[in-house]
């Protein structure tokens, strides 16, 4: 019972701040998880679009390289050139920008005696300017990437007519045989509009929002861009907004997800306030059980001690009928009742130490004491017993059992009486050894007593439960008047409470071997500092 009555009283609180504690942290790892997983999917989908973007731009170039190579790459087209045939090249080259396949077609150079130029119908403002300066673009191109004619096309953007293109660069030259190095060339320069209709597009068929060109990095603002550059620098920014489908995926969520928080949070603290309840009748219970085990304590204690006075009483009047002149009979009775009235009072004294102890009423006390005289003592008490069983008790001492060590000296003194009363009961024949040991080390001095007998032994199921109250184990088929088993739990109870410890090891039939063990302080004198100082 008392160690029940050591848990904590205030378990229902422990319990309410527990339920507290773990609706806390589900809500907050829920709501962690679910913030980390939105970001995680927005830092995707940002990824995502920039790689679909790149893509539609890297699309639109290389589709214009490819038609630009089909038409430079066509001998009746350099043989055509070569002619000066005009008509030729506006019928089969002018086509392609008709056909939407380019928006504007730009031949210069030798043999042409002059720049030609086609585009389509959204572009059809342009003029010989816009044209020179296509040809003008597609001659720098090739100057700064030393383009020779059979290399594959080449790209760049550029801003012309306030408009961003891509242009494909090519010099035309015939498939069927190798160019002669002497041989005139004619420049190809093919060129797409990359404008805000193309970023519509885009954004169709990419699912983005706000895709479009802005001119200055200013204008950006928080939205994502892929910066678009020529040979002068950065031409446009095309921006667009980001996409979050995270967040929008938590707003979705967001109110079933608030919902089933509140459920969870009220279904915890159903069952918190279910337990705590639960564990408040607990607490009134382990307070009455805790009042209950003191208030049997302290009554067992007061009655040991009111018991004990007439018993002694008792005990000096029948030590005094012993000295009368009695008869034979008579004086068998009077032992026979002596015998009983010291039992009994070894009862209660039992008892009484039980009660003490579990009540907290006895308090080890440390004062000087010589382990040899105590021992000596306790020897001289229990000889009787012993002799009257015609037992042998035998006494060894090893170390400086006559210093003077600071310890309870009557708890260590209880302590040996139990010990030898319990040998010396339970052997019928044979000896009860009794050994002393002091040994001084480092942390200070350790008295080991060991009580040893040639009783019946204890059977290795046994062994635990002896040194519970109350409770009795002899190994013998039967057993005479021994007590009621308190004096194991009353010894081990105040070794513990000394801080040492009392083991047992014994098997039947071998008899049985007691060990208390405990660390104790020597006694400091004046004359050991005087002496400790020179």
């Amino acid at each position: 019972m008392r160690i029940l009555t050591q848990s904590p009283q205030n378990l229902s609180q422990v319990l309410r701040k527990l339920a507290v504690g773990v609706v806390l942290l589900v809500s907050a790892t829920v709501f962690i998880t679910v913030l980390w997983l939105s970001h995680e999917f927005d830092d995707d989908a940002r990824e995502s679009s920039h790689l679909m973007i790149d893509s539609g731009l890297n699309g639109v170039v290389r589709r214009n390289e490819i038609i630009g190579r089909d038409y430079a790459y066509w001998t009746e087209a350099f043989n055509a050139v070569a002619a000066n045939d005009i008509e030729w090249l506006d019928i089969n080259l002018g086509s392609g920008v008709v056909a939407d396949t380019m928006h504007v077609l730009v031949l210069a150079g030798a043999p042409l005696p002059e720049t030609l130029g086609w585009a389509d119908n959204a572009s059809s403002h342009l003029d010989s300017t816009d044209f020179a300066a296509f040809r003008a673009a597609g001659f720098d191109l090739i100057a700064r990437n030393a383009h020779n004619p059979g290399d594959n096309a080449i790209s760049a953007f550029v801003d012309i007519d306030d408009t961003l293109w891509t242009i494909a660069v090519d010099w035309i030259v015939p498939h069927d045989r190798i160019l002669d190095e002497t041989e005139p060339k004619a420049l190809l320069v093919s060129a797409v509009r990359v404008d805000d209709q193309t970023a519509a597009q885009w954004g169709k068929i990419f699912l983005l929002d706000g895709l479009g060109f802005v001119t200055n990095a200013e204008e950006i603002g928080s939205r994502e861009a892929i910066a678009i550059n020529g040979s002068a620098g950065t031409l446009r920014y095309l921006v667009w907004s980001a996409p979050r489908p995270g967040m929008e995926a938590l707003r979705a969520v967001g109110m079933p997800l608030m919902l089933a928080l509140i459920l969870v949070t009220v279904a915890i603290g159903l069952g918190a306030l279910a337990v705590s309840r639960l564990a408040m009748r607990l607490e009134r219970a382990l307070i009455a059980a805790e009042v209950a085990d003191r208030t049997k304590s302290e009554f067992i204690a007061t009655l040991s001690h009111e018991l004990r006075t007439p018993m002694n009483g008792i005990v000096g009047i029948l030590e005094l009928l012993q000295i009368d002149k009695l008869s034979a009979e008579q004086r068998e009775l009077v032992a026979l009742g002596l015998n009983s009235a010291e039992s009994q009072l070894e009862l209660i004294d039992h008892l009484l130490a039980f009660g003490q102890i579990d009540s907290g009423n006895r308090q080890i006390s440390t004062g000087p004491f010589i382990p040899g005289e105590t021992i000596r003592e306790v020897v001289a008490l229990v000889m009787p017993l012993a002799v009257s069983k015609e037992l042998e008790l035998s006494v060894v001492h090893k170390g400086p059992i006559h210093t003077t060590l600071l310890g309870d000296h009557l708890a260590i003194r209880q302590i040996a009486v139990n010990l030898l009363n319990n040998a010396i009961k339970f052997t019928d024949q044979g000896r009860v050894s009794v050994h002393l040991e002091v040994s001084q080390g480092f942390n200070g001095n350790r008295l080991r007593l060991t009580v040893s007998d040639t009783g019946p032994g204890i059977a290795a199921e046994h062994i635990e439960r002896i040194f519970e109250s109350f409770v009795q184990v002899d190994g013998s088929a039967t057993r005479g008047d021994c007590g009621v088993g308190l004096g194991l739990a009353i010894s081990q109870r105040l070794a513990k409470a000394m801080g040492g410890v009392l083991t047992v090891d014994s098997m039947p039939g071998k008899g049985a071997t007691f060990v208390f063990d405990v660390l104790l302080e020597t006694r400091v004198t004046a004359s050991d500092i005087l002496e400790n100082a020179a």
